[in-house]
């Protein structure tokens, strides 16, 4: 018996899914196989490149294994165009920061492509495309549940085997099964269920979900998109009255109406003719309803951008205004006669290419947020000739906040070091000392002043953002720097390594296990924790043997002492 024939008598379609999807299944058995492994279980940098690479790549090639068959090519070429697909997205998703990716609207646009691939092609009807789209959304909705109760009624049976016969379940095991359930289950079953024949159309006969879409669009879908454009041309005519540019979240207000209103209208498509006259209203006025609300949306977003700059989010407003205006100008050429594959594949387009690269959404928002950066701080003093200003002056508190947003902006994209310029010849350069990321943006934000928030009474928050001299007494050795883990199991896999537990801090050093208490400890990090300006520094904490010399902690007082991270020296004879 041949192996496909095996497999499928096993799990039914499994084995014709594999032949129909061979890249995209590989693209997520790859995933799952790399997410259950140890490293992927850690949830480090390199586990997130996967997560996402993998979801980049088997959609891409979901939907390039889709425009194979739309155009009739044979199997080999079938692959090599899902292959080279799901490649390229697979490597703008492994190298989403060296990309300056936004991973989000990438995944968002290769979805909605999908929806459209099989359609690339002469003699695909509009009906077609959307009785496929309609059984694929419900297909991936099953293939949820599916994964749900795959991943609930494992979970339960091991949890019911631990707590009724103390079964000891494996390290993880919860972990397992969901990332089976996320990245197997549930992508193959969906790949199952996704339409064999593409050019069927919508029967004439209703059934179960002709009829529930029938009553969403008629009585629901089409009556509140009206409404909804009623209350935006009200709040237009507000405008003009009252002379003010309308607020940011209209910007969110009109993105809902564009993209609710939009898919109403696909969705209604099949009642163009049938429908109540409220949805026949709704489809055949569809672009008049959009010429205010796109009015408004660039108004909103351009007196955003113009105060506050450009932001991934704002970027992802800039994509969907420019999308509106173009559908409302294809609807109001083409009207009922719209091909929906332009409609829907043009919002996958410009998401995709909207994602990456200089003119993408993060490296537009670097620079934008940076020029805002550099402009405040050079009018208020703080830089002058492109070098901080020693002593540091600090900006007016209106500007505070703002000033150190946009620095954890930059750290969240990874480009802090567009800063590092301005500290050449700075004594406490925040840049000498080979922290991470966000040790980084602590420094700097604790070197101009900028950490002036009030924290909770009971929270600690100490991150070191200068020198200190600390003096040890006696011969000894400098060991670190210990990182402080959320879990035993991490911590005690290193030579060194330090865990929370029960009120105390276990300290790990080779083989020998060091208690702290934790109240004491987080105390001491909260005094040495300044209220302002300047910058905190190490400071030193007995242990047994030895002493710590603290650079960064987190945690909680209060009750129960808790302490959620942190890093730190030991010094032991």
């Amino acid at each position: 018996m041949a192996w496909t024939a095996r497999i499928d008598k096993l799990v039914p379609d499994l084995a014709a899914t594999l032949m129909r999807f061979p890249v995209a299944a590989l693209a997520v058995i790859a995933m799952c196989v790399y997410l259950n492994s140890e490293a992927g279980l850690s949830w480090g940098r390199d586990a997130q490149r996967v997560w996402i690479a993998g979801w980049a790549c088997f959609t891409a090639a979901g939907a390039g294994h889709l425009f194979a068959e739309a155009r009739g090519f044979s199997k080999l070429a079938n692959v090599a165009v899902a292959l080279l697909a799901g490649l390229a997205a697979g490597i703008i998703g492994w190298f989403v920061r060296e990309t300056d990716a936004v991973w989000y609207f990438l995944l968002a646009g290769l979805a909605i492509v999908l929806m459209v691939a099989g359609f690339l092609a002469s003699g695909k009807t509009q009906g077609a495309v959307w009785w496929f789209n309609a059984r694929l959304l419900l297909g991936f909705i099953l293939a949820g549940l599916v994964a749900v109760v795959f991943g609930g009624g494992l979970s339960a049976i091991l949890a019911s085997l631990d707590y009724l016969f103390g079964v000891a379940m494996p390290n993880n095991s919860l972990e397992h099964v969901w990332v089976i359930a996320a990245t197997l289950v549930a992508p193959l079953y969906g790949l199952s269920l996704v339409p064999r024949d593409m050019d069927a159309e919508r029967p004439e006969t209703m059934n179960l979900l002709d009829r529930g879409v029938s009553v969403l669009v008629n009585y629901l879908l089409a009556p509140m998109a009206l409404v909804y454009a009623l209350i935006l041309h009200a709040y237009a005519v507000k405008i003009v009255i009252g002379g003010e540019l309308p607020d940011n979240q209209i910007g969110w207000m009109v993105l809902l109406f564009a993209l609710g209103g939009t898919a109403s209208w696909l969705i209604a498509w099949p009642w163009r003719e049938t429908g109540s006259w409220l949805s026949r209203l709704f489809i055949k006025g569809w672009f008049w309803l959009t010429l205010v609300p796109v009015v408004l949306l660039a108004l909103a977003l351009w007196e955003r951008v113009t105060n506050y700059g450009v932001t991934p989010d704002r970027y992802g407003l800039a994509i969907v205004t420019v999308w509106f205006a173009l559908i409302g100008l294809y609807l109001a050429w083409r009207r009922n006669r719209a091909d929906m594959r332009f409609i829907i594949g043009s919002l996958g387009v410009l998401l995709i290419l909207g994602s990456f690269g200089p003119w993408g959404a993060n490296s537009v928002s670097v620079r934008s947020q940076f020029a805002r950066l550099e402009k405040t701080l050079t009018e208020n003093g703080v830089l002058k000739d492109g070098r901080i200003v020693q002593p540091v002056v600090l900006l007016p508190q209106a500007m505070n906040s703002d000033a150190n947003s946009i620095i954890w902006m930059l750290s969240e994209a990874d480009q802090l070091d567009l800063l590092k310029p301005w500290f050449e010849g700075f004594k406490e350069s925040p840049f000498l000392a080979g922290d991470d990321r966000w040790g980084t943006s602590s420094r700097i934000s604790n070197l101009l002043g900028l950490i002036t928030y009030q924290i909770a009474a009971d929270a600690v928050s100490f991150s070191s953002g200068t020198t200190g001299t600390i003096p040890i007494a006696g011969a000894g050795q400098l060991i670190g720097p210990i990182r402080i883990f959320n879990q035993c199991e991490e911590a005690f896999k290193l030579d060194y390594g330090a865990c929370p537990e029960n009120g105390e801090l276990t300290v790990k050093i080779l083989d020998r296990r060091i208690i702290v208490k934790a109240k004491p400890l987080l105390n001491a990090a909260k005094s040495a924790t300044p209220a302002t300006a300047p910058a905190a520094k190490p400071f030193a904490h007995a242990m047994d043997g030895g002493q710590m010399i603290v650079t960064s902690l987190y945690g909680e007082l209060g009750r129960t002492p808790r302490i959620d991270g942190g890093e730190f020296f030991a010094v032991m004879p």
